[in-house]
């Protein structure tokens, strides 16, 4: 082979890695985007759920909080600063008194500092509890802290902008 052969080839193997490296590489703000979706899929609940996959919701809820957990949201009833382990427990108490619960964050403006996240958000939930059916719509700021690489949820509070 000859030298403009071999530059060619390893020309074009940049350009191709370059290029999937470009459309396959999150950036922070769709990490931080996703950690919400997860959440949103780790906190819901289908009618008849089995106990295995409860399980694995409720383990994957484990590794979305940071150690501490401070929530400040009106009429919500774990209000306070909370450990991951206490938390993640008082949410599968939640989970285990509904029948059905369904959440999703179709707002999002994300502001990333560094190693930390605030995100404005829009949040909806559809729970049904002894066949009622509560449609809940909230605006809150949840901020997260990226710890050994992932981002984990510190802090959910009330977004007063749009409070009269």
């Amino acid at each position: 082979m000859t030298l403009k052969k071999i530059l060619f080839a390893l020309l074009a193997l940049a350009v191709i890695g370059g290029v999937c490296w470009w459309l396959f590489h999150e950036d922070e703000e769709t990490r931080v985007r996703s950690r919400f979706h997860v959440l949103a899929e780790a906190v819901g609940k289908q009618a008849g759920e089995a106990n295995h996959t409860t399980a694995y919701k409720v383990l994957t809820m484990g590794g979305l909080f940071a150690e501490k957990v401070s929530i400040s949201i009106r009429q919500f009833p774990y209000n306070g600063a909370n450990t991951s382990e206490e938390l993640v427990s008082l949410i599968a108490r939640g989970r285990s008194m509904c029948t059905s619960i369904s959440i999703s964050v179709p707002g999002m403006e994300v502001a990333i500092e560094g190693d930390r996240a605030s995100v404005r958000c829009e949040g909806r939930a559809y729970i049904t509890v002894n066949s009622q059916t509560y449609d809940e719509k909230r605006s809150f700021i949840a901020r997260l802290a990226k710890v050994e690489g992932k981002w984990l949820f510190t802090d959910f509070e009330d977004d007063n902008l749009l409070k009269k």
